[in-house]
């Protein structure tokens, strides 16, 4: 059988879209540097990921924390299929079981960074409130 695809490239305009941390209500676009030293904001893919699935309008896929070990794992609730959310039919998944090799989807949609075409050039953005203050 012969995998088929389709790739898709999108140029967009966008506004500083994709922060990093924050200083008090100081927030740093994340940004990456090239070999000459330019800087280049981007959004992730994770960010591009959370937007699409908050445009479908669907209900989110129910997560669960399974206990490995010591630790908890963060993953789709066993009850998530893909006939009812369609973020993991696009985005697929692992979900782990103890005892089994683990349930798998493999992303039928895959997303990569979205890489400024200009440079970045120390642009601020305060996140202040002042409208909701000002009430």
């Amino acid at each position: 059988m012969e995998n088929k695809g389709l790739a898709i490239t999108i140029i967009f305009q966008a506004e500083s879209a994709n922060y990093g941390e924050a200083l008090g209500n100081v927030a740093s676009l994340k940004k990456i540097s090239r070999d000459n030293g330019d800087q280049y904001t981007y959004i992730s893919r994770q960010a591009i990921r959370y937007n699409i699935v908050e445009q479908l309008g669907e209900t989110p896929a129910p997560v669960s924390a399974e206990v490995s070990g010591d630790k908890k794992v963060i993953q789709f609730a066993p009850t998530a299929m893909i006939t009812e959310y369609p973020e993991i039919d696009f985005f697929g998944y692992l979900k782990t079981e103890k005892g089994t090799g683990g349930h798998k989807r493999s992303a039928k949609v895959r997303l990569s960074n979205a890489i400024s075409l200009e440079t970045f050039k120390g642009d601020l953005d305060f996140l202040t409130n002042k409208g909701q203050a000002d009430k």
